[in-house]
């Protein structure tokens, strides 16, 4: 046996049969055996997805309950006080996505705010230093160059006198609407009543000490009926001698600590008791803001979170018992319906008045 016939036997055969035929019904094997491995992953990634959407749709459902639409502004009875009514109000107000903000502490520009039933602003006053912006009074959060520049997106900054301009529209077609700003300023006083004073007909709306000053009032302060008919409709706090346009905020106001949501700690005064303070602002917002979406973050400014922090603040002395707080100042005041809450204190101020 010679040639083709005896290379087939000898060599041909005991491979096919030692080695190519093991491997053809290993591989037919292991394509049968994937072939159940895959109906199985099949079958969980169908399960998996099946748990996935109903986790999400579970999540949606909280979200959307904690999301409630905020409620319309309801203007407080004229005969209560300016220290006898709730305003609801926004922290950094101006650092907000629709104006710029990446990273934001609030949804609306200062417009929309308005709009909203917003009426008492928390802004940050910076002097720029570089460009076409320098000298000018500009709405940062942090250093306009450094910390707040990079979280606008290159987007340019807003100017204190744009928003003065949007107040002013807004006063003089809302004849009964009353604002106030609470101002953390890095500006000198004298620029900030140069900017307001370069808004036509601004000054002739604002409340000043020599209009009338509560430290000579046993602290009360004026009715919004009073204050409208006077047409001194806005008012601004800005710690230092601020006599020229507003109040010092250390004087005439009393805030509990801001940069935590422990109560406790939430509930410790600011700076000092002093006698005739009447105003009173809560604030419940931490250093750093959550980012959006949170599913958590909405309960925060619900009315029942809020009913909380006010009831352990009166437990600790921050504030009086049954002392309606004027500032409600908050982060992202789109959530969770703190307006309701608002408007509810305002009523039972009204109802109160003899």
């Amino acid at each position: 046996m010679y040639g083709w016939e005896w290379f087939e036997k000898t060599i041909v055969k005991p491979i096919k049969k030692e080695v190519i035929e093991p491997v053809a019904k290993g591989v037919k094997t292991a394509v049968k055996e994937t072939g159940k491995v895959v109906e199985q992953v099949g079958k969980g990634i169908e399960g998996a997805e099946k748990e996935v959407r109903s986790k999400v749709l579970e999540g949606v459902q909280i979200v959307k309950g904690q999301f409630e639409p905020l409620e319309g502004w309801i203007l407080p009875d004229g005969r209560l006080r300016l220290d006898q009514v709730a305003y609801l109000g926004s922290h950094n107000s101006h650092a907000n996505l629709q104006e710029g903000f990446v990273y934001n502490q609030q949804l609306w520009s200062f417009p929309k705010q308005l709009q909203r039933g917003i009426r008492h602003f928390l802004i940050d006053i910076w002097v720029g230093k570089k460009g076409k912006d320098k000298g000018k009074l500009l709405l940062c959060h942090g250093d306009c160059e450094k910390q707040s520049l990079a979280t606008r997106a290159g987007k340019a900054h807003v100017h204190l006198k744009t928003y003065l301009e949007q107040l002013k529209h807004f006063l003089d077609s809302h004849p009964k609407e009353i604002v106030t700003l609470e101002l953390e300023s890095y500006a000198k006083n004298a620029e900030i009543f140069s900017v307001i004073n370069s808004v036509p007909g601004l000054f002739n709306y604002l409340l000043t000490p020599a209009i009338y000053d509560p430290m000579k009032h046993g602290g009360k302060w004026p009715t919004l009926k009073w204050l409208v008919s006077k047409g001194k409709r806005l008012i601004m706090f800005n710690p230092g001698q601020v006599e020229s346009y507003g109040f010092n905020t250390n004087t005439y106001m009393i805030r509990n600590r801001y940069g935590t949501y422990d109560l406790d700690k939430a509930c410790r005064l600011r700076g000092d008791n002093l006698p005739n303070r009447t105003l009173y602002q809560l604030n419940y917002f931490d250093t750093v803001a959550l980012p959006e979406p949170s599913p958590t973050y909405p309960i925060r400014n619900s009315p029942k979170q809020l009913q909380k922090v006010l009831a352990r603040c009166e437990q600790k002395g921050v504030i009086p018992k049954g002392k309606t707080p004027n500032f409600i100042a908050l982060d992202h005041v789109h959530k969770g319906n703190p307006m309701k809450w608002v408007n509810e204190l305002n009523r039972r101020a009204s109802q109160s008045i003899k």
